[in-house]
């Protein structure tokens, strides 16, 4: 390898360890303490009529919630947008929300200690899939099913 070629990779490698990825998206402490599921804090301008530019954010719409997890037989207190509320319905309750997702796109700690707690839970009472049965999780099978009138079915 010549001597030219040797400094070229090693300043390339230089240059890559003081950068930061630019595909790995930045999150807020506050996003990391309850479940937002992929929404956080968003950045722009409102431009008015005259074509001013002002600096606003956008918040998400955080609601602080106790869900009921079957497994652990207790309520679990949450800080959760109503998108992580929609998801955590959609997936069949708060146990098979946090199995089903992985830590990485749960960003929370929170979250993270309650998977572990339901994970340990399932494995003291024997169950080595690590997977929640049919008929477990909030509501079952039917969970999250809406009627032509958008109310929850029962």
């Amino acid at each position: 390898m010549s001597l030219l070629r040797r400094n070229t990779v090693g300043c390339l490698q230089t240059l890559a360890r003081g950068c930061k990825n630019p595909k790995k998206p930045q999150h807020s402490k506050r996003s990391q303490i309850g479940l937002y599921a992929g929404k956080d804090i968003g950045f722009g301008n409102t431009i008015s009529f005259s074509h001013k530019k002002n600096r606003r954010t956008w918040k998400p719409n955080v609601q602080k919630k106790a869900l009921y997890s079957e497994t652990l037989d207790e309520w679990i207190k949450f800080s959760l947008t109503t998108h992580a509320l929609r998801c955590v319905d959609r997936a069949g309750g708060i146990d098979r929300y946090l199995l089903k997702t992985p830590d990485e796109w749960l960003n929370s700690v929170q979250g993270s200690k309650a998977k572990r707690k339901i994970e340990e839970a399932l494995a003291a009472r024997g169950d080595s899939s690590g997977e929640l049965h049919a008929g477990e999780g909030e509501g079952g099978a039917d969970a999250g099913l809406r009627t032509e009138g958008g109310r929850q079915s029962s």
